[in-house]
């Protein structure tokens, strides 16, 4: 289903991210995995930082740019909770989402 597609995997340096762009890598799908993590941390979880774009989706342009001929989108995206403000005041995370 996915062999040849385009496919964006938003969150792809994340915790389920990596399983499904390896998934996705398996099927033949041309796979754009974007993140706020840096390019070290994608090379150290995907091996591969030729599918990587470092890209803050907060930001319309920016899903505009990266959605743009893109078959399939995963967003896998999630706030971090490791950090002691994720911890603290989990809602604040989510105000830059509210139009």
């Amino acid at each position: 289903m996915f062999k040849g597609k385009n496919v964006l995997v938003t969150g792809g340096t994340g915790t389920l991210g990596p399983v499904l762009v390896k998934k996705l890598i398996e099927q033949g799908a041309n796979v754009l995995v974007v993140s706020i993590d840096s390019p070290e941390r994608a090379k150290a979880v995907l091996g591969d930082v030729s599918i990587f774009k470092w890209g803050d989706l907060r930001d319309y342009k920016t899903c505009l740019e990266i959605t743009k001929n893109q078959d399939y989108v995963f967003h896998l995206m999630a706030v971090k909770s490791n950090t002691q403000k994720g911890l603290s005041k989990v809602a604040s995370a989510y105000v830059p989402f509210l139009l």
